[in-house]
C-alpha cells in the first residue's frame, strides 16, 4: 500500500498570479543574493605621490585598483559638458566653500576635482552652489591649500570612496604610510568612516588606532594599520583617513613599492 503524501503547501505572494510567481520569487529571493556567487572584494593602493597636511583629517584617494568584483569604486573621469572653471582666489586648509570664476555647469551633488593633476589634487562632492561660491560638506573640508586660478573640474566620482553594492558586513584592512623624517613622539592614525560618520554609530567622525612610528631617517617605514568590521547598506560609502601629528618635515605619503597606502575590503556576511 502506498503511503499517502501530504499535499504541497502553496506559496502565495500577495498580488502575484500563478504564471508570474517564478519571476516574482526570482526577484525577491534569487536575484538579491546572486552577489554571493562572487562576494564583493576591493583591493586598491595609492601609488602616486600625494601631498598631506599635518594634524588634519585627509581622505586617501585610491588610484590603482587591483580587484573590485562588485564595481564599488571608479576612477574619476572628466564629465563631458560639465562644469569647468578656475578658483577666483586661493583656498585654505579647512575651507568648506570656495569662489570660482564661473559656476556654470555645476550643481549640488556634483563631484569636483580641484587642480588638474599632481600630488595636490583633491576631490569633493558639492553640497551647495550659490552664485560663484561652491560649498562642500563640513564633515569633509579641504585638506590642502590651493592657489588662485587652480582648475576646478566636474568629474564622475570621488576616488577616496568605495560605494557599497550589497548590504552586509564588511571586513576592512587598511594601511597608511608617510614619507620623511618625523619629530619625537610622532603619531599616525589610520581611520575609517561610513558616510562621513562613525562606522558604529557612536564615537567620533573618524575612528582608528593611534600608532607610534619611527621618527628617524626617511628610509625608515612610517606605517599605521587598521582593521575594522563594518555593516553597510547599498549606497553607503567607506573612506580611509590619514591623520598624523604636527610634523613639519613630513608632507607626503610614501610611494615606495610595498609601503604605499592600501585598502583590502571584503564581504563578511549578511
Amino acid at each position: 500500500m502506498t503511503a499517502l503524501q501530504p499535499p504541497a503547501v502553496p506559496l502565495f505572494v500577495a498580488g502575484t498570479t500563478g504564471p508570474n510567481m517564478p519571476a516574482a520569487m526570482n526577484s525577491l529571493v534569487r536575484d538579491p543574493f546572486t552577489f554571493l556567487l562572487q562576494p564583493p572584494l576591493f583591493r586598491a593602493t595609492r601609488a602616486a605621490a600625494l601631498n598631506l597636511t599635518e594634524n588634519v583629517n585627509q581622505f586617501v584617494p585610491w588610484d590603482t585598483a587591483a580587484e573590485d568584483t562588485a564595481g564599488g569604486w571608479t576612477s574619476p573621469a572628466v564629465v563631458g559638458g560639465g562644469g569647468s572653471t578656475t578658483l577666483n582666489g586661493g583656498t585654505s586648509v579647512g575651507a568648506t566653500s570656495f569662489v570660482v570664476t564661473s559656476a556654470t555647469g555645476f550643481a549640488i551633488g556634483d563631484y569636483v576635482r580641484i587642480e588638474s593633476s599632481g600630488a595636490n589634487v583633491e576631490y569633493r562632492q558639492l553640497t551647495n552652489v550659490s552664485g560663484t561660491t561652491l560649498s562642500v560638506s563640513a564633515s569633509a573640508p579641504l585638506a590642502l591649500a590651493h592657489a588662485t586660478l587652480s582648475t576646478v573640474t566636474e568629474v564622475t566620482s570621488d576616488p577616496s570612496r568605495y560605494v557599497v553594492q550589497a548590504p552586509g558586513w564588511y571586513l576592512v584592512d587598511a594601511k597608511v604610510s608617510l614619507s620623511g623624517t618625523g619629530a619625537a613622539n610622532m603619531v599616525l592614525i589610520p581611520g575609517i568612516s561610513v558616510n562621513f560618520g562613525s562606522h558604529t554609530g557612536f564615537g567620533t567622525l573618524w575612528e582608528g588606532t593611534e600608532h607610534g612610528v619611527p621618527t628617524g631617517a626617511s628610509g625608515q617605514p612610517k606605517i599605521g594599520n587598521g582593521l575594522w568590521q563594518v555593516y553597510c547598506n547599498i549606497g553607503d560609502f567607506i573612506q580611509i583617513n590619514l591623520f598624523y601629528s604636527t610634523e613639519s618635515a613630513i608632507t607626503a605619503v610614501d610611494t615606495t613599492a610595498g609601503l604605499v597606502c592600501s585598502i583590502d575590503l571584503s564581504f563578511d556576511g549578511v
